[in-house]
């Protein structure tokens, strides 16, 4: 092999001399290389791998996101927060006394009228007896006296005697019927006065029960709350076929105020019933809060239960409503109390 041809060596036959062109052809093989090393390190540090640019909205974090981050308040004021589980809880506990007092008193409502009665039924026992016991008593003491006179007088006496007793028992059989009588009509004047006072309280009672049911919220609840399906369709958390329930009960309806008050009972037997369902008990009010958005009650009832959902800024908007709605001295009197309204 000729020192020519041998591995390694250029040949540079048929090129001509130039200090300049060996340094361009140098620089022409580092620089691709310089570039290709670049060129993966952008795309590694980047994640423009297939050549692709990322869309805006796939971009999770920016820099002004984390700018903006550190100006963020971290403390966040519970003082409300816990007051209105207070007063939920207060409210709750009012309510139940309320309950177990009205069962008391109608408890003892009824043990007081049964004594009564048991009274009366011993007392009337006792006047017949009574007057039975006296003539009773005023026979024999008539037989006595009758029978002494007649064996003194002797036989024609005795005959005497004998017409009169049948005169006696004649006027003691008479003074009985009128005693019987008296007692009979003592008896049927208590009976009489008894069923008077029966009667008085079952028309005040009616008189009670129609101006209420003349209240068209009332009327509406009394229906609803006897219909038992519902109760169990919410003890099952199934609230889809209860608003189909009431929405059917309110078809007919104009009324807007009614259809509040009745989704704000629907929120309270959701909350009462159910367990964990704080935001379901803020859906009723807000669609309750539709037909009747001014109204101090319904809105106190909101803002519990934003309370109730952790949602403190919604509440304190609802609060801010409720002020401006009420004058300053109402606000004062009404001030930790949520009974406002019709309830």
């Amino acid at each position: 092999m000729s020192a020519k041809n041998a591995p390694g060596e250029v040949n540079n036959k048929g090129l001509f001399d130039s200090p300049n062109i060996s340094t361009s052809e140098n620089e022409e093989k580092i620089k691709p290389e310089v570039d290709k090393e670049a060129e993966e390190r952008r795309k590694r540090e980047t994640v423009d791998i297939d050549g692709v640019p990322i869309d805006e909205k796939d971009i999770k974090y920016k820099a002004a996101d984390i700018r903006k981050k550190g100006r963020m308040n971290y403390f966040v004021h519970v003082t409300d927060a816990s007051k209105y589980e207070k007063l939920a809880e207060k409210r709750k506990a009012e309510a139940k006394r309320a309950a177990e007092h009205q069962a008391a008193e109608a408890k003892r409502e009824a043990e007081r009228e049964e004594k009564e009665a048991a009274a009366a039924a011993v007392r009337k026992q006792t006047e017949e007896k009574k007057h039975i016991d006296e003539v009773n008593e005023y026979v024999k003491q008539q037989k006595r006296a009758k029978a002494t006179a007649a064996k003194k007088d002797g036989r024609d006496e005795r005959k005497a005697s004998a017409r009169r007793r049948i005169i006696t028992i004649s006027s003691i059989v008479a003074a009985i019927i009128v005693v019987v009588g008296i007692a009979a009509a003592l008896i049927i004047i208590n009976q009489q006065r008894i069923a008077d006072e029966e009667e008085q309280k079952r028309k005040q009672d009616e008189e009670y029960l129609a101006d209420f049911m003349a209240n068209p919220t009332n009327a509406m609840l009394d229906k609803i709350n006897k219909d038992e399906e519902i109760k169990r369709l919410i003890e099952n958390y199934r609230f889809e076929e209860v608003y189909t329930i009431y929405e059917n009960y309110l078809i007919d309806t104009t009324d807007n105020r009614v259809k509040a008050y009745v989704y704000m009972d629907l929120a309270d037997k959701i909350r009462m019933n159910t367990t964990g369902e704080a935001e379901e008990v803020v859906k009723v009010m807000e669609k309750a809060r539709i037909y009747w958005p001014n109204d101090p009650y319904l809105l106190s009832h909101l803002q519990s239960a934003y309370t109730e959902a952790g949602d403190s800024d919604k509440a304190e908007e609802v609060k801010a409503e409720i002020d401006r709605l009420l004058p300053l001295e109402v606000r004062i009197e009404n001030d930790g109390d949520e009974e406002w309204g019709e309830g």
